[in-house]
């Protein structure tokens, strides 16, 4: 990086915390550049970079918000939003489509977004504030609207309903930013990206059968045979107590999923659940029982990561998700399969804004997969990459990562209410924006929705899908 050309960032003296994690996300961690950020008396973004004449300059909105008005109603974007014709202004940015919605316009609608002159250029939309506003879900410390499981559901966020959440538009307000840099400066260069599958399972239910009460198993069965007319798996479930055999119950499907991962050379993380603090929504194994020791062993050993699941009621309880990362950990040292990195996903995916990402930043985890929607498929944060979280309340960065997630199962069945071609559809449309970007597609399939063969054919063609294209 020492050959890198170094961008000289001017901006304005307000809301230097928030300015300063955006611009070295987006230019550091996203486009590998150097930066050195100062401060000047102008009220827009100033970049040059050393030895070179052209100037960006970068509008500026979110920032310029009073301060009385910082995380109130005033300061969300105006809808409807700005529809820009990018390819018109830009057309060698890669986007999703022709025209990109723009959170925080500083220009009216019938007037050019870029604008070129023999200094440099300007972008007249506020880019920077805009992937702040996503990449900390700014508008879930804003929207007071939860569902009844107290999420902040897709339905209420400006993604949902304007349009744009099966877009990461992060990434592709950072192509814009990249390709008005690239005329400006054609001597720059960026390190190569390379798309990933990430297939993550939360193990709410290893067993559904074993170790599981006489009760849930009989009405599994009733629901196996009135519901699901499946008198197959009804008696696979009733076998499974009866003898009391993990080997054969129908949710054990671990061996499975790894073979299905170790096929395409990927890397399955299964999340598991340390405590129980909502009964049965937490389910009824422990990770004290042998069999979950031994297959924590298993996963580990066959290359595959260990990782938290922590129960229904932490998300707002630090001290809660510390003890049951401190509890998976003792049995994961003791079992010798710790991890390189420590990370995982919320149960339900309860997810408050920002004391989540506090707890388990000051827990010590390394990375969170929580952030996408239960109802909708998408890009809650508009972005495809890892990427650090950043406290809105104490206004710092923090230790621990963000790791989008893009897709569940339950979403698209039973939340959207999908077909399988349907479902396949979408999947592939999703699937292709991460690819264009060089991004990470994070994929939920919890290990007991592969119960009959037609689950199992559709993850088997999700895989497919994902990998290959």
């Amino acid at each position: 990086m020492c050959n890198t050309p170094l961008f000289i960032v001017k901006v304005p003296d307000r809301y230097l915390p928030e300015r300063e994690y955006i611009l070295r996300l987006l230019f550091q961690e996203w486009l590998g550049q150097r930066i050195d950020l100062q401060i000047h008396a102008a009220s827009h973004t100033e970049i040059t970079v050393a030895g070179h004449p052209a100037r960006l300059m970068v509008s500026d909105v979110l920032f310029q918000t009073p301060e009385p008005e910082w995380l109130q109603a005033s300061s969300l974007p105006s809808r409807p939003l700005r529809r820009w014709q990018v390819l018109r202004e830009v057309p060698e940015a890669r986007v999703c489509e022709e025209t990109l919605p723009l959170l925080y316009p500083a220009t009216p609608a019938d007037t050019p977004i870029i604008t070129w002159d023999m200094d440099g250029a300007s972008i007249d939309f506020d880019l920077f504030g805009s992937c702040f506003f996503m990449l900390t879900r700014y508008e879930e410390c804003v929207v007071p609207v939860r569902d009844l499981h107290e999420r902040f559901p897709a339905r209420a966020s400006i993604a949902y309903q304007e349009g744009f959440l099966l877009r990461p538009i992060v990434n592709e307000y950072l192509e814009v930013l990249w390709a008005v840099m690239r005329r400006l400066w054609q001597f720059l260069t960026r390190p190569e990206r390379h798309y990933r599958v990430v297939p993550t399972h939360d193990v709410d239910w290893p067993a559904i059968g074993y170790k599981t009460p006489w009760s849930l198993v009989l009405r599994g069965a009733a629901g196996d045979l009135i519901k699901r007319r499946d008198a197959r798996l009804a008696m696979a479930r009733l076998r499974a107590k009866v003898r009391g055999d993990f080997a054969s119950d129908p949710a054990n499907t671990f061996d499975w999923l790894m073979t299905l991962s170790e096929q395409r050379n990927l890397r399955s993380e299964f999340y598991f659940i340390a405590d129980h603090t909502a009964g049965i929504r937490d389910g009824v194994c422990s990770l004290e029982q042998p069999f979950i020791q031994a297959l924590m062993r298993q996963v580990h050993q066959r290359g595959h990561v260990v990782g938290l699941h922590p129960s229904y009621e932490s998300y707002r309880a630090p001290e809660q998700i510390a003890r049951e990362f401190s509890r998976l950990r003792a049995v994961a040292e003791s079992q010798d399969c710790v991890p390189s990195r420590w990370g995982g996903r919320q149960h339900y995916l309860r997810w408050e804004n920002p004391t989540t990402w506090q707890a388990w930043d000051d827990a010590g985890l390394d990375y969170d997969s929580t952030v996408g929607f239960a109802d909708q498929v998408g890009f809650r944060s508009g972005a495809c990459y890892e990427y650090p979280a950043f406290n809105l309340h104490t206004r710092q960065q923090l230790r621990l990562t963000e790791r989008p997630l893009i897709v569940m199962d339950c979403t698209l069945f039973d939340y959207m209410g999908l077909s399988v071609d349907e479902a396949t559809e979408l999947l592939s449309l999703v699937a292709q924006r991460c690819r264009m970007y060089e991004g990470e597609f994070v994929l939920l399939w919890h290990n007991s929705y592969l119960l009959t063969e037609t689950q199992r054919q559709f993850y088997r063609e999700a895989l497919h899908i994902l990998s290959e294209g």
